[in-house]
């Protein structure tokens, strides 16, 4: 089959023409400060109409640790939603946690929530990166989206003589018992 060049600049244009309508991701940065107490750090309402990648920073402080969950979601509506809401925490270039996407059918209108499972951060940068594409059912799809981020005091940590002490008092209790028989 061969093309004639006035197919080939058709086909050009219309490359360019779709290129150019393509929205570029919108990207919000939000930065939490450091994080030294428990706590729920909620964001709402984060209206988008274009793909995004928003980040949301923090810093857990020096001799911190907290036990990290989250979740963000799409609140339920007839009108718009992000059917394709994802996410991951990342601490510097390496990715501590993969959001865990699902797909919540309230019809005739898909809702996406994302939730990140527990898990411990120690003192360091984080950023939580979260994306997605507005889908509206009217003309010009605007969507928003609601974040919840919680910090718990993170589980002690048995030292290691409070381990040693633990382990020569069984050994203890173990002997005694030897005896008795």
């Amino acid at each position: 089959m061969t093309s004639t060049p006035l197919l080939r600049h058709a086909a050009a244009l219309g490359c360019v023409a779709l290129l150019a309508t393509a929205a570029p991701a919108r990207a919000d940065t939000f930065d939490l400060g450091t994080i030294s107490a428990p706590g729920l750090h909620p964001f709402s309402d984060l209206t988008r109409s274009q793909p995004f990648e928003d980040v949301i920073t923090f810093t857990i402080a020096p001799g911190s640790a907290f036990e990290f969950h989250g979740s963000a979601y799409t609140p339920f509506s007839n009108r718009f939603w992000i059917f394709d809401l994802d996410g991951r925490l990342d601490r510097g270039n390496v990715t501590v946690l993969e959001g865990d996407s699902q797909t919540v059918w309230m019809p005739p209108f898909p809702r996406q929530d994302v939730t990140f499972a527990s898990t411990l951060l120690t003192a360091g940068s984080y950023s939580l990166h979260l994306w997605g594409t507005p889908t509206s059912a009217f003309p010009g799809p605007t969507s928003v989206y609601d974040v919840a981020l919680v910090f718990n005091v993170a589980p002690a940590v048995p030292e290691p003589t409070a381990l040693a002490l633990m382990a020569l008092g069984l050994a203890g209790v173990a002997a005694a018992a030897r005896r008795r028989r």
